[in-house]
């Protein structure tokens, strides 16, 4: 509070985190105008605890779920932004797989990967017919500690394998991908559908109001991704899926254009505009491949 009274800001801008929530709810008491940026599909707890001291609720998906009426009132879809490594990657086009060439597959954890994934697809694809998974370029990140037991499955098989707890270009690799594996938290979604990248989204189950099934279900729904659940997520069903997507280049490139027509590059642009006037504009023009900061 007495920040706010010292440094008297014409608006505050939460993004959902519980470090959002004093500064906010001080600004809010205050009158100072409050803005609330909402990266998944469903409002979450924080935004919900602010949603009443709100200007406006900005929102990563066109349809944000909340129950309560005046809350959806407040709401203006702008996308969530993203890096400007990854809207600079927004005008590569997808090139489906070609006969015999390889395939490039990129396996992504989240932060600090997913013990799910090391544990499930190194034994999908390790089971795939030779002749398929010889052409695989499998770009995993693990978990440090799981690293040297993901290495040893796929020691075991024919796919050419880079592992890591960390990638620095993961830009790169998700514009050079064929197909993605990943959890479906927000920020992971908005660079995949920016970059416009086919998907298998396995959702974090124990995620706050099953916000990552919802930003999933989103993709899917359009085309974009198919849905594992994590109860659902072994070697038996990510094989044949993976067996069946790897060997239609028609359906991943249909794929990759559905995810890329949820994204939106311009989502900094439009939460500034959002902030600065109160309204979004339709922003139009050709990808710059660079964002407001």
């Amino acid at each position: 509070l007495s920040l706010i009274k010292k440094d008297r800001p014409d608006a505050v801008i939460g993004f959902g985190g519980y470090p959002s929530m004093p500064p906010a709810f001080a600004a809010g008491l205050k009158g100072v105008p409050v803005i609330l940026h909402e990266q998944n599909a469903v409002l979450g707890r924080v935004n919900r605890l602010l949603a009443s001291k709100a200007t406006n609720i900005a929102t990563s998906y066109p349809v944000t779920y909340t129950s309560d009426a005046a809350v959806r009132s407040k709401m203006i879809f702008t996308g969530n932004p993203v890096r400007d490594e990854v809207a600079e990657k927004a005008g590569v086009p997808y090139t489906p797989p070609i006969d015999g060439a390889p395939i490039k597959v990129v396996v992504l954890g989240g932060s600090q990967g997913a013990t799910v994934l090391s544990d499930t697809v190194p034994e999908a694809i390790t089971a795939l017919p030779e002749g398929l998974q010889s052409r695989l370029h499998v770009t995993q990140q693990c978990r440090p500690e799981d690293l040297e037991r993901v290495k040893a499955t796929y020691d075991g098989g024919h796919a050419t394998v880079d592992l890591a707890a960390f990638f620095e270009n993961v830009p790169d690799l998700l514009a050079d991908a064929h197909l993605v594996i990943a959890r479906s938290g927000a920020s992971t979604m908005a660079e995949i559908a920016v970059i416009g990248r086919p998907a298998i989204y396995v959702p974090y189950k124990f995620a706050m109001d099953n916000h990552q099934f919802r930003n999933a279900a989103a993709s899917v729904e359009a085309g974009g991704a198919k849905l594992i659940s994590q109860d659902e997520f072994d070697p038996e069903t990510l094989a044949p899926l993976l067996e069946t997507l790897l060997s239609d280049g028609d359906a991943l490139k249909a794929m990759a254009g559905a995810a890329k027509s949820l994204a939106e590059p311009y989502a900094a642009q439009k939460l500034a505009q959002l902030v600065t006037t109160g309204t979004v504009e339709d922003l139009k023009q050709e990808v710059t491949g660079k964002v407001m900061s």
